[in-house]
C-alpha cells in the first residue's frame, strides 16, 4: 500500500498570500423545550485554506495544477506553510530550550 503523504512543500509564494485557519465542526439542535444542544464533531480544530487569493499569473496557476494533479487531488497529504502555526508556544514568548521548531 502505497504512503498517503507526499514529503514535498505546496507552493510558498502561493501558500503565504492564501487566507484561512482553524475551524471547528460543531453543531447545533434545538431541543422541543427551546433549549439548545451543542455537539463538537472534532476533538481539535482543523485547519482550512483557501490559495486562490496566491494565484496571481497562468504561470502561477499552471504550478498549482500541476501540484494538485501529482497529488491526485485530495489523495496524497502535503505540506502547507502556515505563518501562525510554526511553533509549539505564543508568538510572542522564547521558547523553552527543551522546545523545537515545528514544521
Amino acid at each position: 500500500m502505497p504512503d498517503d503523504f507526499h514529503e514535498v512543500s505546496f507552493p510558498l509564494d502561493v501558500a503565504l498570500r492564501g487566507s484561512g485557519g482553524p475551524s471547528r465542526l460543531t453543531e447545533i439542535v434545538t431541543l422541543a423545550s427551546g433549549r439548545e444542544h451543542r455537539n463538537s464533531r472534532w476533538a481539535d480544530s482543523r485547519r482550512r485554506y483557501d490559495a486562490g487569493f496566491g494565484i496571481r499569473s497562468l504561470d502561477t496557476l499552471h504550478a498549482v495544477l500541476s501540484f494538485f494533479e501529482e497529488r491526485r487531488g485530495r489523495l496524497y497529504g502535503f505540506r502547507y506553510r502556515d505563518r501562525a502555526d510554526f511553533r509549539s508556544g505564543p508568538p510572542g514568548r522564547v521558547p523553552a530550550p527543551t522546545d523545537q521548531r515545528l514544521g
